[in-house]
């Protein structure tokens, strides 16, 4: 399988996705495509795959809550923002999990 093929196969699962966690899944999907070889992408790990997503998004989560608190915002209000981009970025993860096992199957491993 080419990368342009498992490119079609997350276009096609992500056309009628408008969320803010399938945007952030397609967005993860394609830089994996373009960083590495579909057949190196879909032979690792999927927990290896989430580890990568997951020390992104506390890296992000981390310089958020430096900027609220930096500057005296309120605990609630920062907790509760946290509280929404960590249930998104989860939401993403199973997206982005789906669109791999999807490319992993084409490819015959699956």
């Amino acid at each position: 399988m080419t990368n342009e093929e498992a490119y079609n196969i997350i276009e096609q699962l992500h056309a009628d996705a408008d969320s803010k966690s399938a945007q952030l899944a397609y967005i993860f999907a394609m830089e994996d495509l373009v960083h590495l070889d579909v057949e190196q992408w879909v032979e690792r790990k999927p927990v290896d795959l989430m580890e990568d997503f997951m020390t992104h998004a506390k890296t992000v989560m981390t310089a958020f809550i430096e900027d609220k608190y930096g500057d005296n915002s309120e605990t609630v209000d920062a907790l509760n923002d946290l509280k929404r981009r960590m249930l998104d970025t989860t939401k993403a993860m199973i997206l982005y999990t789906e669109y791999w096992w999807a490319v992993k199957e084409k490819v015959g491993n699956g």
